[in-house]
C-alpha cells in the first residue's frame, strides 16, 4: 500500500474513478488513497498494476507533448530563417536591414530559451 502514497494526486484521482469511486477536487492524497483501499474492488497486486499503466500513459502523454512542442519550436525557427534569407536576397533599404536585425534578434531568443528549457 506505501505505492499509494508516492503517487501524484491526478493519477489517484484516475485510479479511484476507475475503481468507480465519487471523486471532488477537494480530495487530499489520504483521502484518495483511503477510498481506494476501501474500495469492493481492492487487491493489491491489481491497483499497483493499474497505477503502473496510469502513470506509464502519464509519462508517454508528457513525452508526446514534449515533442510536440520541440516541433513547434523547429518550424518557428525554420520559418524565421526562411524570412531571414528572403530579406537578404531583396536588401533594398534601412528598413529591410532593420527586420533583418529584429528577426535575427527573434532567433536568438528562441534559441536562448530553445529546446532544452521546453
Amino acid at each position: 500500500m506505501a505505492f499509494l502514497g508516492k503517487a501524484r494526486k491526478q493519477d489517484l484521482v484516475l485510479l479511484a474513478e476507475e475503481l468507480g469511486q465519487k471523486v471532488s477536487d477537494k480530495m487530499r492524497i489520504i483521502d484518495l488513497k483511503n477510498i481506494i483501499i476501501g474500495s469492493k474492488d481492492y487487491e493489491e497486486e491489481f491497483i499497483r498494476a493499474q497505477l503502473s499503466v496510469i502513470l506509464e500513459e502519464h509519462v508517454e502523454r508528457e513525452t508526446e507533448e514534449k515533442i510536440a512542442r520541440q516541433l513547434c519550436y523547429e518550424s518557428e525557427l525554420n520559418e524565421l530563417r526562411l524570412q531571414i534569407e528572403s530579406i537578404r536576397s531583396n536588401v533594398k533599404s534601412g528598413r529591410v536591414v532593420q527586420k533583418i536585425v529584429r528577426i535575427h534578434l527573434q532567433i536568438t531568443e528562441l534559441v536562448s530559451g530553445g529546446p532544452g528549457n521546453i
